[in-house]
C-alpha cells in the first residue's frame, strides 16, 4: 500500500487540473449571473505540509487522502449578502453536492461567528467524457460562500486569533461585540439599499420617466430608447450623468428629447465604424453578443457620440484624447466637460 505521500505526489497533478477547471467554471457562473463580486475568486490546493500536520492531529491513515474533503478550495466573496442563496443554489445545481454546511450556526455561545456557507462537492459523473475533466471524478471539493462583511470578520478574527471568546481579553470584548455588530448592520443595510433601489426603478418605469437625473434614471432612460444590441452589461454610468450635467441636460424630459433628436446620427456613426473595421479586417474586440450584430459602440459611447455631435469638443472636453476615439466602444475616454448653458 502507497503511503499518503506517495498518494499524495500521484494525486497533486489531478489536484491542481481540478482546481483550474473548477475556477474556470465558477467564474463562467458568476459572469452569466447578476452577481457582484466582493472579491475575486479565491483558490487553492491543499500542501502537503497541511496534510501531513492534519494527518498527525486527526491519526488519518495512509488510504484516507481522498477522504479528506477539501484537498482542494474555493471562496467566493459576494459584495451582497442577499446573493447567497442565489449562488448556493446555482452550484447545487451545476456540481454534485454531498454536503452543505452554515458554518455560523455551528457556533457556541462562547464562540465569536459571522462566519459562512460551505458547499463539500464533486464534479457530477458526465463531466468525465469533457478531456479537460477527465479523471477527475471522486475527488472531494470544497466552496465557501460569503459576504464582503463576512469575510472582514474571518479575517481579522482569523489574524486576531480570537475564534473564541474566552480566548479574549474583557476589556476587547465589548468592542469586539461592536464590530461584530457593525458589520452585520452593514450587510442588512446593503440588501435595504438594493430593496429600495429597485422600488425605485418599479415605479419609474409604471410611469414616464421623469425628475432629476440620476445614475438609475439615466441607466432606464438609455435601456428603454438605446438598441439593446449595444448595451454592454459592465458600463458605468455615473461619470455620464456629470458629463450630461455640464452641457445643461439635468432632467430626464431633456435627456429623452435629446436622445430622440440625436440617436440617428450616432447609429450612422456606429455603423460607420463597424465598416471601417470590417473594411480592415480588424477585430471589434467586443462581446460574442455585440460582434454577432455588428455594432461598435456601448450605450454609453452612443451617449458620448451624441454630445460631442452637438457641442463642441473643446467646450465639452479639457483635454481631449483623440487616439482613444478610434479604440474606445464606450465613446471617447470622456474627460470632465465644462459646464455650457
Amino acid at each position: 500500500m502507497k503511503t499518503t505521500l506517495e498518494q499524495y505526489r500521484i494525486l497533486s497533478a489531478n489536484l491542481e487540473r481540478l482546481r483550474s477547471q473548477v475556477l474556470a467554471q465558477l467564474n463562467e457562473l458568476v459572469e452569466k449571473s447578476d452577481i457582484t463580486l466582493g472579491f475575486p475568486i479565491e483558490s487553492r490546493t491543499k500542501t502537503w505540509e497541511s496534510i501531513s500536520e492534519k494527518g498527525r492531529r486527526k491519526k488519518l491513515n495512509d488510504d484516507a487522502l481522498l477522504a479528506i474533503p477539501d484537498l482542494v478550495g474555493f471562496r467566493i466573496i459576494l459584495l451582497f449578502q442577499r446573493d447567497i442563496e442565489a449562488v448556493i443554489s446555482q452550484l447545487e445545481a451545476a456540481f454534485t453536492g454531498l454536503q452543505k454546511e452554515n458554518a455560523g450556526a455551528r457556533l457556541g455561545e462562547a464562540q465569536f461567528g459571522y462566519a459562512s456557507i460551505h458547499l463539500l462537492c464533486e464534479i457530477p459523473n458526465e463531466w468525465n467524457k469533457i478531456p479537460t475533466f477527465k479523471g477527475l471524478n471522486g475527488i472531494k471539493f470544497e466552496i465557501q460562500v460569503r459576504s464582503l462583511a463576512q469575510h472582514i470578520w474571518a479575517s481579522a478574527s482569523h489574524k486576531l486569533q480570537y475564534k473564541n471568546e474566552v480566548n479574549v481579553p474583557s476589556q476587547v470584548k465589548r468592542s469586539l461585540h461592536r464590530v461584530s455588530a457593525i458589520l452585520e448592520l452593514i450587510d442588512l443595510e446593503l440588501d435595504r439599499v438594493l430593496v429600495e433601489r429597485a422600488s425605485y426603478k418599479s415605479d419609474q418605469k409604471a410611469q414616464e420617466l421623469t425628475g432629476e437625473l440620476n445614475t438609475d434614471l439615466l441607466k432606464l432612460i438609455m435601456d428603454k430608447m438605446l438598441p439593446s444590441a449595444n448595451k454592454n452589461t459592465g458600463e458605468s454610468y455615473d461619470e455620464l450623468v456629470d458629463e450630461l450635467i455640464a452641457v445643461g441636460l439635468t432632467t430626464a424630459e431633456e435627456t429623452i428629447a435629446f436622445i430622440e433628436g440625436n440617436l440617428a446620427y450616432a447609429l450612422d456613426d456606429d455603423k460607420k465604424r463597424v465598416e471601417g473595421f470590417r473594411k480592415s479586417a480588424k477585430k471589434l474586440d467586443q462581446t460574442p453578443e455585440r460582434d454577432a450584430v455588428g455594432v461598435y459602440y456601448a450605450h454609453t459611447g452612443l451617449m458620448r457620440t451624441m454630445i460631442q455631435h452637438v457641442y463642441e469638443p473643446d467646450e465639452i472636453f479639457d483635454e481631449p484624447e483623440e487616439e482613444e476615439n478610434e479604440a474606445n466602444p464606450e465613446g471617447c475616454a470622456v474627460a470632465k466637460p465644462t459646464a455650457r448653458p
